[in-house]
């Protein structure tokens, strides 16, 4: 159902234009990038009176409704920074695949699944240059999404053997390389990369 729902989404933009909530939505992770560069600032543009009615008016967001807080100190910048891990070569690898919202609004999150795969005794191996372009497939840029998506698995295959376990801590995010993937890109790298991708249970 979520595939039919993107396809017909794709058809509606090329007959009628994308909506700007769809387009705000599909660039989720540009706007999460900027917004934790420019923080505070930009927790501060979000209390700004008629913010509220902009975000309802515009992106089609119930004005009750507060955005997440974009973090000055994204994970990757805490990965970089931290103490010496609890784990060395000897460990057996995981990359642990970042997603936006842990990149740049819930970094704690992020934190937490690198100490516990490290109390359980693996190296975790960060994933942060790419996206699983969750936005634009749900939001039907499926043309938009598909060469970003291939730059993703590409650089994924590229930065770990083929033996090591993926983990992502977004569901969504791995139902993409789990479930999308193969039908967006029908090549033996995407059959072979989505049988590696687990939930964090």
């Amino acid at each position: 159902m979520a595939r039919l729902k993107s396809e017909y989404l794709q058809e509606r933009h090329l007959q009628f234009g994308a909506r700007p909530r769809d387009r705000f939505f599909a660039s989720v992770r540009s706007m999460a990038r900027w917004g934790s560069r420019l923080s505070p600032l930009s927790f501060w543009l979000q209390n700004l009176p008629g913010f509220r009615a902009i975000q309802q008016s515009v992106f089609g967001v119930d004005s009750r409704r507060d955005f997440p807080r974009f973090q000055g100190q994204t994970f990757s910048k805490w990965f970089r920074s931290r103490p010496e891990p609890h784990s060395d070569s000897s460990h057996l690898p995981v990359l642990l695949f970042i997603d936006t919202f842990t990149e740049y609004q819930f970094p704690e999150i992020g934190r937490s699944a690198t100490v516990v795969l490290e109390q359980l005794g693996y190296r975790v191996i960060p994933f942060t240059q790419g996206c699983c372009m969750r936005p634009m497939i749900s939001r039907g840029f499926l043309d938009r999404a598909r060469p970003l998506l291939m730059k993703t698995r590409d650089r994924i295959l590229q930065s770990v053997d083929s033996s090591v376990p993926i983990v992502g801590l977004e569901p969504g995010c791995v139902s993409v390389f789990r479930d999308e993937l193969p039908s967006l890109l029908p090549e033996t790298s995407s059959e072979e990369l989505c049988s590696r991708f687990h939930t964090f249970e």
